[in-house]
């Protein structure tokens, strides 16, 4: 079993659930990632379960986000100007493919120029948070966007516990508040997870009833 949870659109499921079906050993599972805000740090909510088209009040939330993304990239296209760095917004739409735009395509434009070698160095020097041309993101609240994935028919999970910025007593809070309002899950297995980190959301799971679930975030 795979899903694919692209953050803040769905526009790649229908090809990723017909070529999953295609392989006849994999069962694809659509989903999204919400960009949510949590009492500290970004909270990132997986929605599992999309199959189509969604409805009008996922739809508009994720519309929302686009429109965002794209201010948010142009402004971040701009400070990189303003340190004698030529780039037009468009370099970065072409790069996406014409999807929705994020930070990872302005690091492939980066690369291409000769800015930087890699996408880890253009983020630390450029595009992460502290960076040259950071531009803060744009979030709606995580329960907001829970009780929105519940009403949509999805199941909601928390995504990498480490950008809540949490600790134990705090995380623990938050979880049961998420859980309260429709949370069915944690992301429990994580490539950047220490082992305290997965003991963390097992603890949390069996305390909460709450599923476990692996990613990859790439």
């Amino acid at each position: 079993m795979i899903a694919l949870t692209d953050h803040d659109t769905v526009t790649g499921i229908p090809e990723f659930l017909e070529t999953a079906a295609a392989t006849r050993s994999l069962e694809g599972v659509g989903g999204v990632e919400i960009s949510s805000q949590g009492p500290r740090g970004a909270a990132h909510i997986l929605g599992y379960g999309v199959r189509g088209a969604v409805g009008p009040a996922l739809a508009e939330t994720l519309e929302w986000f686009r429109k965002a993304r794209e201010h948010r990239g142009r402004q971040i296209v701009e400070r990189l100007g303003r340190r004698g760095i030529a780039m037009d917004y468009a370099e970065v739409v072409a790069e996406s493919g014409g999807e929705v735009v994020g930070r990872p395509h302005v690091a492939r434009v980066l690369i291409k120029k000769g800015v930087v070698a890699t996408t880890y160095e253009a983020f630390a020097e450029y595009l992460g948070e502290g960076g040259a041309a950071f531009v803060k993101k744009h979030r709606q609240d995580a329960l907001k966007t829970v009780q929105l994935l519940r009403d949509e028919g999805l199941v909601p999970v928390l995504a990498h516990i480490s950008t809540l910025r949490l600790d134990d007593d705090e995380l623990s809070d938050f979880v049961g508040q998420l859980r309260d309002g429709g949370l069915m899950g944690i992301e429990s297995y994580y490539p950047s997870y220490s082992q305290a980190d997965m003991t963390r959301c097992r603890q949390l799971t069996a305390r909460y009833g709450l599923i476990a679930t692996g990613g990859s975030d790439f």
